[in-house]
């Protein structure tokens, strides 16, 4: 099966409904960004195909940051440093 895959990639829902928050904040900034479709037939094997498009959503992520929140870079940055470390 040849079926595509489309990643997309959003920031800044975080803001609406802070965690613990009760209230929605309205007037936020939200980022969403679809890319175009990745097809397995480029890919030699399943785990690489799965890794591109994966890929390809953190990139997105990263662009939209860069974009539209550039304050929130060293934010991203701190967390994909950090992300696997156990707590």
């Amino acid at each position: 099966m040849n079926i595509p895959i489309v990643t997309a990639a959003i920031e800044g829902t975080r803001d609406i409904l802070p965690r613990h928050g009760k209230f929605f904040k309205f007037r936020q900034k939200v980022a969403l960004r679809f890319n175009s479709p990745l097809y397995p037939k480029d890919y030699k094997s399943e785990e690489d195909y799965a890794l591109g498009c994966w890929g390809k959503v953190e990139n997105t992520h990263k662009n939209l940051i860069k974009e539209f929140f550039p304050n929130k870079l060293i934010e991203y940055e701190y967390f994909k440093l950090n992300r696997y470390k156990s707590f």
